[in-house]
Formats: structure tokens, C-alpha cells, sequence
């Protein structure tokens, strides 16, 4: 998290030179830019904000994954109506860090009559699909595939989306949503059914992706001397498990359907039934609508979940290009 401010001035160098001007500037004293617009309808109709702070928070864990607050100075438009592009009408700031940022429909605004303070605050687009109850009942059927059944879900609440969503072969089993439920919940889990988390990343865009994994990419390093400035670490047990047994529970089908994932490497400080002990997870889902459904669904928990958890927390210099 690192506070917001104005991005006039900033000098952008030849692409030959960017990285290692980057890594020479970014390591020293400097300024960080950012720069926020305001869009409806999915267009720009305000550029350059004047941001005076501001802040953009990320929990992996939560149902939504980012969310912002920022505050500026213009007396000449005010959160008093529907027409102020500051106002929680549909009105979304673009919120851009170097050359990464988010797209956040705002949520909350307020002016502070004094000092004509402006703070807005809200979440990524996600907080769109969760308004969005289900209003009627709602059937998927049987043998409707996983990936086109999710985005007809979003594009129901949120049209004119772009998707950056992968393939597959998982059909899903009849699924009954009832007035009231939870569209983003019933998204969520059913990304989860097959390995995969739901999201929106920094253009405003609907991705799907594999769960991260012990084996997946890095997408960033830390190193003392290069960009750390101080860290602590911790070592909990509580997520941590070896074995995952993933069953169907939709009566629907009128059958059973079963996948288990066990960490069995020798070699695995973690290995069922070693040192370690056996700590098992039960995976139930309505979503699982085959054995192999189950088995992937286990194997992408198992991967998210091997190992004792450890906490790092850290200063360091931002990488704005990540």
C-alpha cells in the first residue's frame, strides 16, 4: 500500500533504457506517480484527477480483491448528485501506478465543507456482480460447461465485460439458484470447482486463473539491499493440510463422485502420515458433476494449501511495473 500522489512531470524514457533506468531510479529517493480518471459506460469522460492521497488494498483471500480510497481537491465538482462524476452513480475511477493500476466503481463519497476535501472510496468491479442478487430463480443445466456457465452468470449482472477466461472440458452437474442468493459466491465456488479463482485485474478486465501453487511463477522478488526495507515472518499450522477429499454433494445427479490429492513425497516436510501427522481436508461442493471434477478440484487445494503457511510482512520499494 503506498500513498497516491500527482503524475505531472513525470518523463517516460525509451523503451532501450527502462529497465535499467527503472531499477537505477526506483532503488533511490524519488517520487511516485499515479494518475486517476473517471469513466461511465466504460469511457473516460475525466482525465487527471488532481490526488491529493490516496491508497489501493489487495486481499486474495476476500471476496473482492482490491479495493481504493483517494482524496482531491476540486470545488468545482462536488459529490452532490447523480451528474457529479465524483457521486456513486456509476461512476468509476481508472486508477493507474506507473503503468499498473485498477478500475474501481465507486462506492462512497463525501466533501469536506472546510477544506473541500473530496473522499471517494469503493471496490474493483466485483462489487458490481455482488449487488446483483439473483432476483428469479435461476437453473443451469446439466452438461452446461463450467467457463460459459460463469461468464453468463457475470455477463447477467454486468454486461459489456471483457473476459480473459481459459477453456474446458467441466460440465457442470443441474444447479438451482434460488431469489436472494449470492451471485458472486455461487461464481466464486464454481471457479474454485475447477482449480481456478475469479477476478478483475488492473484494466477492469474478468480473468479466470489456476489457483497459484507452490510450482507457479514468481511474479516478483525481494531481496535485502535491492528493494527490501524490512520484513517479519511467521509460521502458522492452521491452513496447512496433506491429504484433500473433494465429494459431490448435489442430489440432483443421483450419484456420488469422489477425487482425493495426498501429499505423498518422501521427501515433503509435510508428508500424510509422516512426521507431520495426517491433516485432512473434506471438500463438498454442488458443483463436482464427475470424478475427475473432484480430483481437480482436490489437486488444486492440495497445491494451495501444501505446507505450513508462512506470513511475510514487508517494506519495500514497489515495482509500479507488476
Amino acid at each position: 500500500m503506498r500513498d497516491l500522489l500527482p503524475s505531472e512531470g513525470v518523463v517516460i524514457p525509451a523503451a532501450s533504457t527502462v529497465d535499467e533506468m527503472y531499477e537505477r531510479i526506483v532503488a533511490g529517493s524519488h517520487r511516485f506517480a499515479a494518475r486517476v480518471d473517471v469513466l461511465l459506460n466504460r469511457e473516460v469522460i475525466l482525465e487527471n484527477v488532481p490526488i491529493v492521497s490516496g491508497s489501493v488494498s489487495f486481499n486474495r483471500r476476500g471476496r473482492i480483491l482490491s479495493s481504493f480510497n483517494v482524496s482531491t481537491v476540486d470545488p468545482l465538482r462536488l459529490p452532490a448528485g447523480p451528474d457529479d462524476p465524483f457521486s456513486p452513480f456509476g461512476y468509476e475511477l481508472q486508477i493507474f501506478r506507473g503503468v499498473k493500476g485498477g478500475v474501481f466503481p465507486i462506492q462512497d463519497s463525501s466533501i469536506d465543507g472546510v477544506t473541500l476535501l473530496t473522499s471517494i472510496a469503493g471496490m474493483d468491479r466485483s462489487q458490481l456482480i455482488s449487488d446483483a442478487l439473483f432476483e428469479d430463480a435461476v437453473q443451469i443445466v446439466e452438461g452446461s460447461n463450467v467457463i460459459t456457465a460463469i461468464q453468463l452468470l457475470v455477463e447477467d449482472a454486468v454486461p459489456g465485460l471483457e473476459f480473459l477466461f481459459p477453456s474446458t472440458t467441466f460440465l457442470t452437474p443441474l444447479l438451482t439458484y434460488a431469489p436472494g442468493d449470492d451471485r458472486l459466491a455461487a461464481i466464486h465456488e464454481m471457479a474454485r470447482s475447477i482449480g481456478h479463482e475469479f477476478l478483475f485485474d488492473g484494466l477492469g478486465r474478468c480473468v479466470l486463473r489456476p489457483e497459484p501453487s507452490l510450482q507457479s511463477e514468481p511474479v516478483g522478488v525481494m531481496s535485502e539491499g535491492v528493494n527490501l526495507i524490512a520484513s517479519t515472518l511467521s509460521l502458522n499450522i492452521g491452513p496447512a493440510v496433506n491429504r484433500v477429499v473433494a465429494t459431490s454433494n448435489n442430489a440432483s445427479t443421483g450419484e456420488s463422485f469422489r477425487g482425493v490429492a495426498t501429499d505423498d513425497d518422501p521427501s515433503s516436510a509435510t508428508q500424510y502420515g509422516g512426521q507431520f501427522g495426517k491433516k485432512v481436508h473434506a471438500l463438498q461442493s454442488a458443483y463436482f458433476a464427475s470424478d475427475a471434477h473432484c480430483q481437480a478440484a482436490a489437486d488444486a487445494y492440495l497445491a494451495g494449501n501444501l505446507g505450513v503457511a508462512v506470513t511475510t510482512r514487508v517494506t519495500c520499494l514497489i515495482d509500479a511495473r507488476r
